[in-house]
């Protein structure tokens, strides 16, 4: 049975042994080679010593039943054919006795066959051990045996020389690994920075969005809505005022003598006058379906859901007294010294067959009859 195990003292024994370097008789360099600084195929040693413990009886085994075969059955045909031709017992006992002596030289042969068939098996196990003790126990060089055949050696070779490219391939492909994991690191790193500036960009692009909106739906000077969010507005109250069959009420209004007013007092003056008539006006759409807006240059407009025409009127009439009460002056206004504004009244019940236009046209009317009777004043 060959050794499968390393004792204590086997491996303090091997820690102590020099590396030698025995010349080789076919040129392969088998000796003197660097050990692999991992075992790179101790595993597989170990098994192959525990794989060949039983091959020497299994090899016995099978030779004895060969030899025997061939000694015996000769002999066994002879005895067959001498008991049937009637021979003497002696005959008989003559070819048991050399069917017996047979035997023994074939057994004989059998093993001593096996043994030498066993031999080069049992060389490998013993190498292969040292091998895993050098592996396992022993830093420095591979060493073998110069008795050693040159096929043994050339095996022990290159399988030294493809343990070495395995274990260099595993090494490159460690490296490989670690530095994908430190590039998969950073673009995950650069993929959430992205990320991260991406939503902050998005809320920043919606907040621009909210504000063109509205900067598209007011009145850059005055601040209130412009003529297109009126227009928007007012047909929204149209629709619902069909589906409530509730009266809508629409007040156009314009800034009395506005033209000469810019002439007197200049432009910028202009402007913050229509600051604060726009102001005044607004006061009066408080409610969720109000809404006061610039109609364009000096004239403006309201617009009131679900308002009566009676109700109408007296809120334009607030607008009105508003407008006086900011007192700005204006020396062209004989009449009132103070800027003032005319308005047009108009309330209907929305039908499908009617749209906001009419509405609409209706006040501007009402609007132009209120300045032809002297401004200042609300016609409807």
């Amino acid at each position: 049975m060959l050794p499968t195990s390393i004792s204590a003292d086997d491996k303090a024994s091997l820690r102590s042994i020099p590396s030698v370097e025995p010349p080789s008789s076919d040129g392969v360099p088998v000796v003197g080679l660097e050990a692999s600084p991992r075992p790179a195929f101790a595993e597989e040693s170990s098994s192959l010593v525990h794989g060949t413990s039983n091959v020497d009886d299994g090899l016995r085994h099978r030779a004895r039943l060969r030899y025997g075969a061939l000694a015996l059955v000769p002999l066994a045909f002879v005895g067959i054919g001498l008991g049937l031709s009637g021979a003497s017992t002696a005959q008989l006992l003559g070819v048991a006795a050399a069917a017996s002596l047979a035997a023994i030289v074939s057994w004989r042969l059998a093993d001593r066959h096996a043994r030498r068939q066993a031999a080069w098996l049992a060389r490998v196990s013993e190498e292969c051990c040292a091998i895993d003790m050098e592996w396992r126990y022993r830093e420095g060089r591979l060493r073998t045996d110069p008795a050693m055949p040159t096929e043994i050696r050339r095996f022990f070779r290159d399988v030294d020389r493809m343990a070495r490219r395995i274990d260099g391939s595993m090494e490159r492909l460690r490296t490989a690994v670690k530095e994908g994991e430190a590039l998969r690191g950073q673009l995950e790193e650069v993929l959430h920075s992205r990320e991260q500036e991406i939503q902050t960009r998005t809320v920043e692009l919606q907040a621009a969005n909210l504000d063109l909106e509205r900067l598209a739906r007011q009145d850059g000077l005055t601040g209130i809505a412009n003529h297109r969010r009126f227009v928007e507005f007012a047909d929204q109250v149209w629709r619902i005022g069909i589906r409530d069959q509730r009266p809508v009420s629409v007040i156009m209004i314009d800034v009395d003598h506005f033209k000469d007013f810019n002439d007197i007092y200049g432009h910028q003056a202009g402007d913050q006058c229509l600051k604060k008539v726009s102001a005044a006006i607004a006061s009066i759409a408080r409610r969720p379906l109000d809404l006061a807006a610039r109609y364009g240059g000096e004239e403006f407009a309201i617009v009131l859901g679900q308002t009566e025409p009676e109700d109408a009127l007296q809120l334009a009439e607030q607008a009105r007294r508003a407008v006086v009460a900011e007192d700005i002056a204006h020396s062209g206004s004989l009449d009132y010294g103070v800027v003032t504004i005319s308005l047009g009244v108009a309330s209907l019940r929305p039908h499908r067959d009617t749209e906001v236009k009419t509405l609409i046209s209706l006040a501007d009317k009402a609007l132009y009859r209120a300045k032809r009777n002297g401004r200042n004043r609300t016609a409807m």
